[in-house]
């Protein structure tokens, strides 16, 4: 696994290959509502339903010890609680690797994070560390207030609000909310003071190195509402309903919809349907916008009724795990797990078996 087509580890200031490796021991990006497909052109359609030799699968179990694991990665809430598992890409076995569940009943898994950067795995990967042993979560105080921090795998809950906040009399209050954690695997909070609009003002970051909740340190004062952290841990302001430009390190060489890399020159993404998955390339940032979902790129599967989401490739960038459902599945009913050569072709069922990839908010992280 390179940096270069890991963005999410910059993850510049540690490798994403180290951190991801450690990890296991729209503008919503999420499935679409509706999963009717969108037409595609029938040359399309030629093109994806041509099957290509797909390379030779290296077989992985994902390990059961706690410290190192390989496979497809897939996280889902289930019961109030985050569940990660690796899934070996050949045999479909699997092994939860990680289960976040808040022992407190005050205290709440924090997922807006995810909302306000417009879902996909990029940014499901931010709700946790990178060595998986932390996930974001607040507080909910008497007084009404919300302490944002972490829980760990045993449930307990680090408040990170309140190991930084000074008790010093006259002062401006503060409210603090969407922690995420960035490529470096530092922890990042916005922390706002309310204007009594009600509306949210542009807040100033904060970031905070290693587990111990105190020292976190003012990073950036935002002229924006939302923030999102770079492939080289750069703060970057975001507007209400935008979604971040992700990069694979050239700051202004990259796209809008990007669910994973390929290498420094292609991505992958869905269609604003969630009907196709698509390779195309980088831009330049003067050369895309927000609309641009990369449906000019390659379509790397036939054309069907099914909804498909979170592609990602593989640490060689041969091959593309993504979800699916079919048009008439229930929502109680799991996704199925499929993998389809990076050139395009027929995609392949996993065979997870029932139960495996069950849960609300289904997605992939990343493939190992």
């Amino acid at each position: 696994m390179t940096t270069a087509r890991r963005p999410v580890g910059g993850t510049g200031i540690v490798a994403v290959a180290a951190m991801l490796t450690a990890l296991l021991t729209g503008c919503d990006q999420s499935p679409s509502p509706s999963s009717g497909s969108a037409a595609q052109s029938s040359a399309q359609a030629q093109q994806t339903e041509e099957t290509t030799t797909a390379p030779a699968e290296k077989e992985s179990s994902p390990a059961t010890a706690d410290g190192q694991a390989s496979g497809i990665v897939f996280a889902a809430l289930q019961d109030s609680s985050w569940i990660v598992a690796a899934i070996a890409p050949t045999t479909g076995e699997t092994t939860y690797e990680a289960t976040f569940s808040p022992a407190d009943g005050d205290v709440r898994l924090d997922a807006s994070f995810r909302q306000m950067t417009g879902g996909g795995p990029l940014a499901e990967r931010a709700l946790f560390s990178p060595d998986l042993r932390r996930a974001v979560a607040y507080r909910m105080t008497a007084d009404g207030s919300e302490h944002v921090g972490w829980i760990d795998r045993e449930g307990t809950f680090t408040d990170v609000t309140a190991a930084n906040t000074t008790e010093n009399g006259f002062a401006s209050t503060f409210r603090d909310d969407t922690p995420s954690f960035g490529p470096d695997g530092a922890f990042y909070f916005a922390r706002r003071e309310p204007d009594g609009s009600g509306w949210k003002t542009d807040p100033t970051i904060w970031r905070l190195t290693g587990s111990e909740p105190g020292g976190a340190v003012s990073v950036e004062k935002l002229d924006d509402v939302n923030y999102y952290v770079d492939a080289t841990s750069d703060v970057e302001p975001l507007c209400a309903g935008c979604s971040p430009f992700r990069t694979t390190g050239d700051p202004n060489l990259g796209a809008y919809r990007v669910t994973d890399f390929l290498d420094g020159d292609e991505y992958l993404s869905t269609d604003t349907y969630h009907a196709m998955v698509y390779r195309s390339p980088v831009k330049p940032k003067q050369d895309t916008s927000l609309m641009d979902w990369g449906t000019d790129g390659t379509p790397l599967i036939p054309e069907t009724n099914r909804t498909v989401w979170a592609p990602v490739a593989d640490p060689q960038g041969g091959q593309v795990a993504f979800l699916s459902t079919a048009v008439d599945q229930g929502p109680t009913v799991p996704p199925e797990l499929y993998i389809v050569d990076a050139r395009g072709g027929t995609p392949r069922l996993v065979p997870t078996g029932p139960g495996p990839l069950g849960g609300a908010n289904p997605t992939l992280l990343t493939w190992l």
